[in-house]
Order: structure tokens, then C-alpha cells, then sequence
């Protein structure tokens, strides 16, 4: 089951809205996902994250605790590599409602996804891609960030988290060190790795393997 995020892909009604969400939303959205996932399947249901999804993906596993068997989280929105100035994000919070439909260049490049050309150059020409993200988001992401570093023990489900050494956008340092602090986390670091894990020419395939261990694994604990 996967869902359009609000602000990406087709969910977006108008160009002028793209990157444009707010987390409360997104963790509801996501938890609905879940559920009716659960409903329309009646089976264990393992979470899965990805880069700002990943940062939603742990915020919602720890605050909500939606009914899952697991989550899997790779190269999560915890530190940035290159983040703003902390002053300007303090100022986005406080003034989110106002500026949150304000979208800017996220100031990613494709090169830094992964090291699979192809995979660099399809980014540039996808018509549903953009590089937007609203200062709501931002704001509510980095909160929520924060949040999910200083509340590690309030994870309660088994978590597979990984990610890559050489991640220009979203800094090893936060996975580090979430992982060092919640409990029942199974870790992962791939060396030679930039951000897209999952289109690597050669880590891709050990990523899948750890992947579907773990949710094997989990299901036959359980």
C-alpha cells in the first residue's frame, strides 16, 4: 500500500501548492493508510519510510503508535547535512500558519540521490518530481525531527533503520544517533552509500536482503 503525500505527486491540485503540507496531516494520513491496510488485508503491517518520509515514518511510530508489526526507515530527515540557520526555523514555527503555503527550492541535486546515473537523470525529467518544499513543512519536519531524537524510547515496535555514510542531504549523524538511544532498533550503515540506498548499483541489493530478513524475522517471533 502506498499513498501520493500531500504536496507530491498527483495529490498536488495546483503547481503553486507543491511541497505544501502540514505534519499533523501527513500523520494522519498515514495512519489511516495503515489502518485500512490492516482492514483490507487482515495481516501484520510493516512500516516503510524514505528521507522526509522517514522522519514522518518515525514521528508517527512514536507518537501515534499505529497497530504495526514493525517499521523500516531508511536515510530519515533526523539531522540535515547543510540545514538552515536554526534562527530561521524557530522563526518558520512561529509564524508557520502564515508562511506555510510560501514553497521554496530544496536546494537538492539529483547527483546526490545515488550513484546510478540513470537513475540521477530520470529525476530531472520527471513530470511529477519537484524540488519544493513549503516553510510549513520545513518548519513542522524539523520539530518533529527533534522530537523523534529526544523521545527514542517511546519506540515500542521492532525498527530497521538504515542509511548511507556519504549522504550529502540528510546527515548519518541523526540515524547514529537515534540508534544508539531506542531500544530495539537494528542498525545499519552502508559505507559508500549517498542518499537513495534503494537505487545504489551495489548496495541496493544488501538493503533489500537486511530488509526482508528483518520482516521475516519479526513475523516468525511473533
Amino acid at each position: 500500500y502506498v499513498h501520493d503525500q500531500r504536496g507530491h505527486g498527483r495529490s498536488v491540485e495546483k503547481k503553486g501548492q507543491r511541497g505544501v503540507a502540514r505534519m499533523r496531516d501527513l500523520e494522519r494520513d498515514l495512519v489511516t493508510l495503515i489502518e485500512n491496510a490492516k482492514k483490507e488485508t487482515g495481516l501484520p503491517v510493516f512500516l516503510f519510510g524514505h528521507s522526509l518520509g522517514g522522519c514522518i515514518g518515525l514521528f508517527t511510530t512514536l507518537n501515534a503508535r499505529p497497530d504495526i508489526a514493525g517499521a523500516i526507515i531508511t536515510s530519515p530527515w533526523l539531522q540535515l547535512v547543510n540545514p538552515p540557520p536554526k534562527a530561521l526555523f524557530n522563526l518558520i514555527g512561529e509564524i508557520a500558519g502564515v508562511v506555510n503555503r510560501i514553497a521554496i527550492p530544496n536546494g537538492i541535486a539529483s547527483t546526490a540521490l545515488c550513484r546510478d546515473a540513470a537513475v540521477c537523470a530520470a529525476y530531472e525529467v520527471d513530470a511529477l518530481n519537484h524540488d519544493r518544499i513549503g516553510l510549513g513543512l520545513a518548519g513542522d519536519a524539523n520539530r518533529a525531527a527533534q522530537w523523534v531524537l529526544n523521545n527514542p524510547q517511546r519506540l515500542q515496535v521492532p525498527l530497521l533503520l538504515c542509511h548511507g555514510a556519504k549522504d550529502a542531504i540528510c546527515s548519518v549523524e541523526g540515524s547514529r544517533a537515534f540508534a544508539a538511544k531506542a531500544p530495539g532498533v537494528r542498525y545499519v550503515e552502508f559505507p559508500e552509500a549517498f542518499h537513495e540506498i534503494h537505487n545504489e548499483p551495489v548496495d541496493s541489493e544488501q538493503l533489500f536482503r537486511n530488509e526482508l530478513a528483518f520482516i521475516d524475522e519479526v513475523l516468525s517471533a511473533k
